[in-house]
């Protein structure tokens, strides 16, 4: 009966030892995962200004489409088609950086060759850090 108690005690004791084995295993393994998944958050963080620029490139080209479809493209108009003022604002400054907008009204009717503008001001803007912020009303600047 003694005996039977040694094995198993001992049976116990191995089973305990494997699983500890298993457990630190898992923690290196665990570590290893948390350092790779901080390194791709890293990788895909979104700049702060291309945020912005592409915030802006979204609500100019639903201000073009306003305007090319008829329909007043104001601050309370395009806040009603859904375009936050924030997003109204970066949006006509990324429309004035294109040189379609000359702060008042739209300068072109032509809907492909705003279109046109606007992507190749949009990989400016990218490129350019602040090249947009300095088209925004600084009363309608976000503050941080």
């Amino acid at each position: 009966m003694m005996r039977n108690k040694i094995i198993r005690d001992q049976d116990l004791i191995e089973a305990l030892e494997a699983l500890e084995r298993l457990n630190e295993s898992l923690e290196v393994k665990s570590a290893q995962l948390i350092k790779e998944n901080h390194h791709l958050r890293r990788i895909n963080h979104v700049q702060p200004h291309v945020r912005l620029v592409q915030r802006a490139y979204a609500a100019a080209v639903k201000m073009t489409i306003l305007h090319i479809a008829g329909y007043k493209t104001g601050r309370k108009s395009c806040w009603k088609a859904g375009i936050s003022e924030q997003s109204f604002h970066a949006g006509k400054a990324m429309l004035r950086l294109a040189r379609v907008h000359d702060g008042t009204e739209f300068t072109n009717n032509d809907g492909a060759l705003i279109a046109q503008k606007l992507l190749s001001t949009l990989k400016f803007a990218t490129e350019n850090q602040g090249s947009l912020d300095a088209r925004i009303i600084p009363s309608r600047r976000k503050t941080v």
